[in-house]
């Protein structure tokens, strides 16, 4: 009999469903795939759903995370440039995604800039507006890259007087992205 796939994780704190999500893939991957001859067990169409945003910050002793690195990414965020030099002190496995020219393709603080205060002035004038979208994959990434953005678009609900946040990743892996990318996610959203 086969099992079955788990693809929806809720959780009140990003612990919880870390474990759920690992718990998943090691025993019930949908599909063992080698995406440039890297083999990974894979889950498609995998839903977190955090239900307090408060919770992002992963904190199992088990799974250390580098949590320097993690607070002058946000930093990046807000000033709306990056500086790959310092995130290489901070995280020397960034080393494998610095492309020829210097830079990280899927750092996202230069397009976060551009688009959160038309973010920001549409949900003001319109709280129930569909359409505070920002899109981060786009036509700038179609070209020979050691790091293509992960995360697709960012979509900004009020409802019930809440902000909410949906990310679409086309890929985020269970080691490095998630833990990451809740943080970093959660702290776009505060």
């Amino acid at each position: 009999m086969a099992k079955e796939i788990i693809r929806t994780f809720i959780c009140d704190h990003i612990n919880d469903g870390y474990l759920q999500m690992i718990d998943a893939v090691a025993h019930c991957p949908e599909y063992k795939v080698s995406p440039r001859g890297q083999e990974i067990k894979e889950i498609t169409n995998a839903h977190l759903i955090l239900t307090n945003p408060k919770n992002c910050l992963l904190t199992l002793k088990n799974r250390k995370l580098n949590y320097k690195f993690a607070t002058i990414e946000k930093f990046e965020y807000i000033a709306g440039s990056h500086n790959p030099s310092r995130l290489l002190k901070l995280n020397s496995n960034l080393k494998h995604f610095v492309n020829d020219y210097g830079f990280f393709d899927c750092h996202y603080s230069t397009r976060l800039h551009y688009w959160l205060p038309y973010i920001i002035g549409l949900l003001k004038k319109d709280p129930d507006s569909r359409q505070a979208v920002i899109s981060i994959y786009g036509q700038q990434d179609r070209h020979a890259s050691k790091d293509i953005p992960c995360t697709l678009t960012m979509q900004f609900l009020m409802r019930d007087k809440k902000l909410h946040m949906i990310v679409n990743m086309r890929s985020n892996d269970i080691l490095w992205g998630v833990p990451y990318d809740t943080n970093s996610f959660c702290f776009i959203l505060e």
